[in-house]
């Protein structure tokens, strides 16, 4: 229906009668004599609920999360999964192709991941079980020893950790 040649009053009557269920509460809870014109109430109608609209991400926006080099692969998964959630109607075959595609290329998993000639989804997800035990494990060592960390040998903590390892040994 065109609106382009009714007066303002006529438009405001006709959102009324057409809004339903929520839009309909808004509308109704709108203090009497709040509203003067056309202009002010589209534009507190749209204000109000374009503002509450969440839209959805292209499916391109996923070929954005890649694992960063120093990222744990248990960090990587969970911020794909993360982001994943904000794109709509997202086919398998492409959630597969861009989650083994975001892996950090020269890890291990990287390396077997190139090996195989056709990689499902659930082959991932049982390759990576591997290696987030092995992560867990070595994050688990580096707790206990910090000098496994890689940081700095400098630190006061790890200059007692190596003392305690030390006097282990002798």
């Amino acid at each position: 229906m065109e609106l382009h040649q009714v007066f303002d009053l006529a438009k405001c009557r006709y959102l009324a009668v057409t809004l339903t269920a929520h839009a309909k509460r808004w509308f109704r809870s709108l203090p009497a004599g709040s509203v003067g014109s056309w202009p002010q109430i589209s534009s507190t109608f749209l204000r109000h609920f374009q503002a509450n609209r969440k839209f959805s991400m292209p499916l391109s926006y996923l070929s954005n999360i890649l694992q960063d080099r120093a990222e744990p692969l248990q960090s990587y998964i969970d911020k794909f999964h993360r982001e994943l959630h904000k794109v709509a109607h997202t086919p398998e075959e492409f959630v597969q192709t861009l989650i083994i595609v975001g892996v950090h290329p020269q890890t291990d998993l990287w390396k077997e991941l190139q090996s195989e000639d056709d990689v499902s989804l659930t082959r991932f997800y049982n390759l990576t079980k591997k290696y987030l035990r092995i992560e867990s494990s070595m994050a688990a060592l580096s707790r206990h020893n910090p000098s496994l960390s890689g940081s700095a040998p400098n630190s006061r903590e790890n200059k007692r950790a190596n003392r305690r390892w030390a006097n282990n040994d002798q």
